[in-house]
């Protein structure tokens, strides 16, 4: 029997036996059998021909995982493959207390791997990184367009690693980031004299105010005592500040809704086969009734738009800033092959009270409905060499005039406004 046939009938058995254990399973069964069991023919038979018939040798195992990766990278951005080494790698960054780095990486809406998120105290903090940075190189290796997992790894390989970054205004250096690992709070205020702790308050007003650089167990615990500060000072409002926060734990992002709100949804996970979960809140008495304003830009994500998502619809605060990054699908690791290999596959969406979907999809346009966006009156910009004050700013724990921030400055605005309540505006109509 020839070569081709015999190796083309091995590989379509064992892909019919696998088809085969699908359709026996609890899931529906595809309207039509045939054309399920054709198209893994299809698949087996141009496995072969290129195995048969390509100008060179070609490893099988490559050529397998090459179709894995095309499959899933028709899904969306956040959906892919992992060999082996990778497999170990994501288990090892999802492990409870290690990160090193401080640096959450993502991919822009043109494809390009960029810095989402910089912990303030962190390696890629000291290193120079700020959110908005684009990767081009990784100890020399250059970073292609959609290269995440590449990037990922590269990154976090060695204790020592020179970065080539472009920032937004397309000015090009080179870092080199060091791993460190210490302790680091995730919410912040500013720096006083005294050194006994943070202010809680904007200088010269009657705002209290946090940044919240990332989402934690201890992040509502911590943010209660800038709040209990800022009411102690009988703060006419106060503005939680989520701009360039990459997110973090779900549980961090309820936690933290659930001081502003007595009762009702907070946030929902749906997915195709499993029933819908809902976080509510829960009545506390010392639950916060301050006017709140939100601010978010581009680089909110997940958490960071679960909450001002939530805080959005619920009425409870006004958001200022730009819309965010549109994250907030649940990826699940499965692993396949005996552990050998996993797919890290999009399984479920977070929506938000109003049922809205949060998540951009691969294919959104800017007037489609995805991510968090501030109403009409809560919209402000701010151009680079701002953000990178700002940013400059937050790592000496001093904080900008706030005629230097416009998104600063819009909050005050509608926090000091005799006749505006900044608790009760309404997100853009989808």
């Amino acid at each position: 029997m020839p070569q081709a046939l015999t190796l083309r009938r091995l590989l379509l058995a064992t892909l019919v036996c696998s088809a085969a254990a699908d359709l026996r399973a609890d899931e529906p069964a595809p309207q039509d059998e045939q054309e399920y069991l054709r198209l893994y023919g299809l698949f087996a038979e141009a496995l072969t021909e290129v195995e048969l018939n390509y100008v060179e040798p070609v490893d099988r195992r490559r050529l397998v995982e090459a179709a894995i990766r095309g499959m899933v990278g028709e899904l969306d951005r956040h959906s892919r493959y992992l060999t082996g080494r990778e497999f170990e790698k994501a288990r090892d960054r999802n492990a409870p207390q290690r990160d090193p780095l401080g640096l959450l990486l993502g991919i822009d809406p043109v494809g390009w791997i960029v810095a989402v998120g910089v912990e303030p105290g962190s390696a890629a903090e000291r290193a120079g990184l700020r959110p908005g940075d684009r990767v081009v190189s990784i100890g020399g290796r250059p970073i292609e367009d959609g290269e995440l997992t590449t990037a990922e790894e590269l990154i976090s390989a060695k204790p020592q690693v020179s970065v080539v970054l472009q920032s937004p205004d397309g000015a090009v250096r080179r870092t080199r980031i060091e791993a460190i690992r210490s302790p680091r709070t995730t919410v912040h205020g500013f720096a006083t004299d005294e050194g006994d702790g943070p202010a809680w308050m904007l200088p010269q007003s009657e705002i209290g105010y946090a940044w919240l650089s990332a989402f934690g167990a201890a992040t509502a615990a911590d943010l209660r005592v800038a709040l209990d500060d800022a009411t102690r000072r009988d703060a006419q409002g106060f503005i939680l500040d989520l701009r360039d926060n990459a997110g973090g734990l779900l549980e961090g992002a309820v936690d933290v809704c659930d001081l502003f709100l007595s009762e009702g949804e907070i946030v929902s996970v749906e997915g195709r086969d499993d029933r819908r979960r809902v976080w509510k809140a829960s009545a506390e008495p010392n639950d916060v009734s301050t006017p709140l304003v939100v601010l978010v830009n581009r680089y909110s994500a997940s958490a960071s738009e679960v909450t001002s998502g939530c805080l959005q619809d619920r009425g409870r605060a006004t958001l200022v800033g730009e819309r965010t990054w549109g994250k907030a699908s649940v990826q699940t690791i499965i692993a396949l092959d005996g552990g050998e290999a996993a797919l890290k596959l999009t399984t479920a969406a977070y929506r938000r009270p109003s049922g809205r979907s949060i998540d951009r999809p691969p294919s959104a346009r800017p007037t489609d409905s995805w991510g968090v966006e501030p109403g009409a009156d809560g919209l402000a910009g701010v151009d680079d060499a701002t953000r990178r004050r700002l940013f400059e700013a937050r790592a000496a724990r001093t904080p900008l005039p706030v005629a230097d921030d416009p998104q600063i400055a819009a909050a005050v605005a509608l926090l000091t406004a005799p006749a505006k309540n900044a608790a009760t505006n309404e997100a853009p109509s989808p």
